[in-house]
């Protein structure tokens, strides 16, 4: 028998949980769907644009995620400590950016009013917003009906898009995390859907590769110059570039750092409120997690059909082969 969601998940304990969610009769309406000849595979990218938005309301940060073509995975972890200590206005601010008031959709108000709080807390107290900020159950229902609502807008359809409620799975230390981490982002792989780490779409795995590349790149550009005053205009938008990858993935919460701080005269740090930043959560590097899903990846499962083949370059050093900013001109 399953156990009620209620006995486990409790939003006062910060917890970390692996979420599944299947869309209904688990149909590939989030990829090519054969039998109706249709490709759905745009909807995808969708799911990580909300997560990004989720991620500035809820005091949630997210490990994990993979998304395949009828079903989708997440590792959560809530921060009801976060949660407690904000203001009254900041929780009222938080809300109201993913339920505006009426005022403030019609003249597409981002930030709330003094009168938009007021009239928020009318309907609730702020306990009970405070609650919600850090309660996963919330978090999957504002990202479900989102999508859900989105899809069924694009096919002109009514009624159900995912099967039922999400599953959840306590992860109680480390150990379990890291194998969960593994097991979702080698998804597209086991599945055959992907061949490799490089081509493995909408996975918290590709994204921290990319994240990571990036930051090899800036540091490998860095050994070979001395001041801002001596790049060219191709080589400081190529900087741009390579900060504007590692930005994209700031809303995932990062592994141990791997890399000193990046040199100031440069200007190659990026600005952020350390207070509000997710915070590492495991004790490796993330060079050290993508070689574990590199070789778990490669390895073959007996109930699996797919594996990363041997004629794939180890995934550090395909990294290695991207660093070419110094060289522009």
């Amino acid at each position: 028998m399953t156990t009620a969601r209620g006995d486990f998940m409790q939003t006062d304990i910060r917890s970390t949980f692996h979420i599944c969610s299947r869309c209904v009769r688990q149909c590939y309406l989030l990829g090519f769907d054969e039998e109706t000849g249709k490709d759905y595979s745009a909807r995808k990218e969708w799911i990580p644009e909300r997560l990004k938005v989720l991620q500035k309301v809820f005091m949630i940060e997210i490990y994990a995620y993979t998304i395949m073509s009828n079903h989708y995975h997440l590792i959560l972890n809530n921060r009801p400590d976060l949660a407690n200590a904000l203001a009254i206005e900041e929780v009222a601010e938080r809300w109201l950016m993913i339920h505006p008031t009426s005022f403030m959709r019609s003249t597409k108000l981002c930030k709330p009013r003094p009168e938009d709080i007021e009239e928020l807390f009318i309907k609730y107290t702020v306990e009970e917003i405070r609650l919600r900020l850090s309660d996963i159950s919330w978090f999957m229902r504002e990202l479900n009906q989102y999508i859900a609502i989105k899809c069924n807008k694009a096919d002109q359809l009514k009624g159900a898009f995912f099967d039922g409620r999400f599953t959840s799975q306590f992860l109680a230390d480390d150990e379990a995390i890291a194998s969960c981490m593994v097991y979702i982002d080698l998804n597209p792989i086991r599945a055959k859907a992907a061949s490799s780490i490089e081509d493995s779409y909408y996975t918290s795995g590709y994204d921290r590769m990319k994240a990571q590349t990036a930051k090899m790149n800036l540091e490998a550009f860095q050994a070979t110059q001395k001041d801002e005053d001596s790049l060219t205009y191709h080589q400081l938008k190529e900087v741009d570039t390579q900060k504007a990858i590692i930005q994209e993935t700031a809303w995932l919460a990062p592994l141990a750092p791997n890399a000193p701080d990046l040199k100031n005269d440069l200007k190659l740090t990026l600005a952020s409120a350390p207070e509000l930043a997710p915070q590492p959560f495991l004790s490796f590097t993330t060079e050290k997690y993508l070689e574990l899903l590199d070789l778990t990846g490669r390895e073959y499962h007996k109930n699996k059909p797919g594996a990363i083949a041997d004629k794939f370059a180890p995934i550090l050093t395909a990294m290695a082969f991207n660093i070419s900013i110094g060289c522009s001109e």
